[in-house]
């Protein structure tokens, strides 16, 4: 009986959790804009006309999703996938972090259906931050009812509600409250064990895929540390101690991190501080509104936003009741005037405050573009809400225990307070009524909500208080359980409003235009669909794609497709060639781009009919025509004609190369013997990160493969390895010798290498360290 007793909350959230997430356990929609893909992006669009819920997430199917189909597949055959050559013409996918290719909870997708699994992982952040929050807040000593609370907060608050269906954001934070449990467990007896969870947990949270918001988790665990401190709990010799977990964990999380740096460097991302997209990030301080009434300023669900501030970016909602019980603790605490350190809340506040500033324009958060911090200056600050999310949360759990206090004693503060509360209201509602329509219709709700609050408390505070409470004689539960009803209903309509749940007939339709690509590229590329990265869950090879981070070499040159000019804007994702450049066509056919895919209706489409000698046309439906490019560039092919040009020569010469001529920076030294010339090529296998050539030639020749350029392939002839050069601006070739020969590319970045090795010896030493020392305390270190 005791023990379930003490269960009851978390069996409670749990049954919240699965009623927030009726729509696929009942229904068996999925959490994900399906909607959004088959209307908005081609080719389905042009065979649907359906209405879209939410036009804000478009990422989840354009970008995550897309990943995550390829790195499941990938894992599935038995290899890490380390290389994509279905976008940017070749790029690293492991290496771009959001691809989360080691993610703890992937194992879903090794038990379950694809989109069963995707739907599972999506709705386990919420259930888990939860349980997490509750641990937490329980180890902290506070009631059960008050970490039911700041439970249902944090898990479907602002943060966790906008982010939840990108898979990432959401699952990099949700260990927060994980992390802090653990620290305290150390703290009741210092056992190393609980170092090594906290390492564990850090890890868990950088292979999630979000480096900017596990940076962020960091930072508060840090400030967490610093806090014992100040609070006397831990000398300096265990606070430089308890840093070891923080260190440990880069090492575990190696195999990820020294890939994702190496990348990182050499993408344009790491070259350039984007000022006026940093500060269009910051949240403004009007929004700040948002924390009470989120839909102040409209909702991308109905199209209403009238200010330009992001949704997304900056949602820190928490529950208007968590706010309000948040405003009368700190007029409690200001109005004791006194400090004790032994009080938790005083670092929630403080973490609220801070991580506001980090994220509002203010110079604290300017400070971090000035030193041009890496990742954090090239990210939107405003994320860092993540952290003030959870904070707030966490006061909104101690607030209810002080409100609870309060109102047992009839502090005749709480009259004062709600009383100013509803004057406030009773001024807001006539003038948004006068002035903007939009923000009155979105606070009716919160101020209804608020009526039935304020009666039950005044009903509670004026009349006899045994009357409310429980068969005990203890505890206010049928007050308590309105209290939760109404946070429950507020934060059911605010994620529901926000997060669509989708038929599982929208999931990447195979249309008969895909069937045709698939059936007729083989290893050749198609140029005109499948934009950002949706060409992925059908390994269909592109020119284009979607990441903030790609190869610089690349992007540059796929931009000087327009004027002949590399240089790249602040924020480069994704550069597409222009439909009509100067030098569009040329690097068309460099590309080796097969079919061209023209909307019929599209007159901003590439102008094949100006070229119709060079096209022939393949497939067409009422929709669109298929056209095949006749005078296109072998993706790989044997060759003699090159020429070697300067630094500053290799772009504009690569841009006007006459067909299978390669441009280079440096000298082959091919000798050319001028017989008849004879060679053969066969591609032996041509897998993501394996590429393999039977290759039979009478002279020395150079090797052109029109797959991007990257210093983690490794070229092997006749099982030697050999120079890779750089051809063509942002391409491979190597030399060959006349013979008969066994050619391999294999994609092996030393900082992968690096990063397995460093991470298995750590996971080894961690093993040996938690054998030796899983009974030792470290009490004499304790000040």
């Amino acid at each position: 009986m005791g023990k379930t007793t003490k269960s009851w909350p978390i069996i409670f959230f749990i049954f919240i959790w699965f009623v927030f997430s009726w729509p696929f356990f009942l229904k068996g929609l999925i959490p994900a804009p399906l909607d959004f893909l088959v209307n908005f992006y081609n080719p389905w669009q042009a065979y649907h006309s359906l209405p879209i819920k939410n036009p804000g997430i478009p990422d989840v199917v354009s970008q995550i999703i897309p990943w995550k189909i390829y790195t499941i597949n990938s894992l599935k055959s038995g290899t890490i996938p380390l290389w994509n050559p279905y976008n940017f013409s070749g790029t690293p996918h492991f290496a771009n972090f959001q691809s989360a290719s080691f993610s703890i909870f992937n194992f879903l997708f090794f038990i379950f259906s694809f989109k069963i699994a995707w739907s599972l992982f999506i709705l386990f952040q919420p259930l888990l931050a939860g349980i997490f929050t509750y641990l937490y807040c329980s180890k902290l000593r506070l009631s059960s009812k008050a970490s039911l609370l700041a439970a249902i907060s944090f898990s479907f608050g602002g943060f966790l509600t906008v982010w939840l269906e990108y898979g990432t954001l959401g699952w990099a934070i949700l260990w927060l409250p994980l992390l802090f449990y653990f620290w305290e467990c150390f703290l009741e007896n210092k056992k190393i064990i609980f170092l090594v969870l906290i390492s564990i947990t850090i890890t868990f949270s950088l292979f999630s895929g979000h480096l900017q918001i596990s940076l962020y988790l960091i930072f508060a665990y840090l400030l967490y540390l610093l806090f014992s401190w100040w609070q006397r709990k831990i000398n300096l010799k265990l606070l430089l101690i308890s840093l070891f977990p923080l260190f440990f964990s880069f090492l575990l999380a190696a195999v990820q991190l020294l890939p994702s740096l190496d990348f990182y460097l050499n993408s344009h991302r790491s070259q350039q501080i984007p000022v006026k997209w940093y500060k269009g990030l910051q949240i403004p301080w009007y929004y700040l509104l948002t924390l009470v009434f989120p839909d102040f300023f409209g909702h991308p669900v109905t199209r209403n936003q009238w200010v330009e501030a992001s949704y997304v970016e900056m949602m820190a909602y928490g529950g208007w009741l968590t706010v309000l019980m948040v405003s009368f603790y700190i007029i409690i605490k200001i109005k004791n005037k006194k400090i004790n350190r032994d009080d938790k809340s005083l670092f929630f506040l403080a973490l609220f405050f801070l991580s506001l500033l980090l994220a509002l324009p203010t110079p604290l958060s300017n400070l971090i573009l000035w030193l041009k911090i890496p990742v954090l200056a090239s990210s939107a600050p405003s994320r860092i809400i993540c952290v003030t999310g959870f904070a707030l949360a966490i006061l909104g759990g101690l607030a209810w225990e002080n409100f609870y206090k309060a109102l047992i004693i009839k502090n005749k503060l709480i009259i004062k307070f709600l009383f100013t509360i509803l004057a406030l209201f009773l001024i807001l509602l006539p003038l948004t009524y006068l002035t903007n329509k939009i923000a009155f219709r979105n606070i009716i709700f919160s101020f209804v909500g608020y009526l039935i609050f304020i009666s039950i408390t005044f009903l509670f505070f004026f009349k006899n208080k045994k009357s409310l409470l429980d068969k005990s004689g203890k505890k206010l539960f049928f007050y308590f359980l309105i209290f939760l009803f109404l946070l429950v209903a507020d934060l059911f309509r605010f994620w529901h409003k926000f997060n669509p749940f989708t038929s599982a007939e929208g999931w990447y339709p195979n249309l008969e235009l895909i069937r045709f690509l698939q059936q007729n590229t083989q290893d050749e590329r198609v140029y005109g669909i499948l934009e950002d990265n949706l060409n992925l869950p059908f390994r269909i090879f592109s020119t284009t794609g979607y990441d903030s981070l790609n190869l610089i070499n690349y992007q540059e040159f796929i931009k000087a497709s327009d004027k002949g000019i590399s240089a790249l804007s602040e924020r480069t994702t994704g550069e597409n060639i222009a439909a009509r450049g100067k030098y569009s066509k040329n690097i068309l056919e460099m590309l080796g781009v097969k079919y061209f895919v023209i909307g019929k209706s599209d007159v901003f489409a590439f102008p094949v009919w100006d070229y119709l000698e060079d096209f022939k046309l393949v497939w067409e439906d009422k929709k669109y025509f298929i056209f095949e490019n006749l005078n296109r560039w072998p993706r790989y092919f044997l060759t003699n004609k090159y020429e070697v040009v300067r630094p500053e020569d290799f772009l504009i010469k690569t841009l006007s190369a006459e067909k299978n001529k390669i441009i280079l920076l440096k000298e082959p030294e091919i000798t050319y013997k001028k017989t008849e010339w004879f060679q053969e090529i066969k591609p032996y296998y041509y897998k993501p990160g394996e590429i393999m050539f039977k290759i039979t030639n009478n002279e020395e020749s150079l090797l052109f493969l029109s797959e991007s350029f990257e210093e983690g392939w490794r070229a092997y002839l006749n099982n030697q390895r050999v120079a890779i050069l750089k051809a063509n601006y942002a391409f491979r070739a190597i030399k060959l010798p006349a013979g008969h020969h066994e050619v391999k590319f294999i994609y092996q970045p030393e900082s992968f290498n690096y990063g397995l090795k460093t991470s298995l010896f750590s996971f080894s030493l961690m093993i040996i360290l938690l054998i030796v020392f899983r009974k030792r305390a470290l009490n004499n270190l304790v000040g």
